[in-house]
């Protein structure tokens, strides 16, 4: 019976959170990207699952058409690191693309906190912690437009075709553009991210 069937979320400490202000991580400082770039972000394992080459691709499609530079910051590691450092080479945006490599979980909130957006383009996902302490932080995030993601974030995020770098871009500029419409989706998506989880 559904009605005695009961979804218990996963959570975030928030107060573990917190303590990234005690940190002194810094994004330019440990790559060679331009203060002056908008900032997108992601932290997970290099699997396919993730589909960081849709990042990268979104990425790349979405400099083309702004104004500001668009670099990107991939936290995490795994078999996968040289396909996407050639992903990154085959759109022309090498040096747009840092690879910090593994990084601790407060350094992980330093680079979310310092990042004007969050992305995630997976291709499937049980529960994604990592959207949840991006939103707990105040990045806006953009996903994909997968079942678990609308599910949870569904009026809280920007939600991209799955493994579709042009919708990817298109949502990225929309952030981009409206500076706005980025504050009121962080703002809201915290809110939700404190009240429920």
């Amino acid at each position: 019976d559904p009605q005695q069937v009961e979804v218990i979320y996963t959570g975030v400490d928030l107060t573990k959170i917190a303590r990234r202000t005690e940190a002194n991580w810094d994004v330019v400082a440990e790559t060679d990207m331009s203060s002056d770039s908008i900032l997108v972000s992601t932290a997970a394992r290099f699997h396919y699952v993730k589909a960081h080459e849709t990042l990268i691709s979104g990425v790349a499609a979405a400099n083309k058409q702004s104004e500001i530079d668009i670099e990107l910051v991939i936290a995490g590691d795994g078999d996968r690191r040289q396909f996407l450092e050639a992903e990154a080479k085959r759109h022309g945006v090498e040096d747009m693309v840092h690879f910090p490599g593994l990084l601790s979980r407060t350094d992980v909130y330093c680079l979310m906190e310092q990042s004007d957006i969050f992305g995630m383009p997976s291709r499937w996902e049980g529960f994604c912690s990592a959207v949840l302490e991006a939103m707990a932080i105040g990045t806006p995030c953009v996903l994909s437009d997968i079942r678990s993601f609308r599910e949870t974030f569904d009026d809280i995020a920007l939600f991209h075709e799955l493994e579709s770098p042009t919708s990817l871009a298109d949502c990225l500029l929309r952030f981009i553009q409206d500076e706005e419409l980025r504050v009121e989706y962080a703002q809201r998506a915290k809110r939700r991210v404190e009240r429920k989880y």
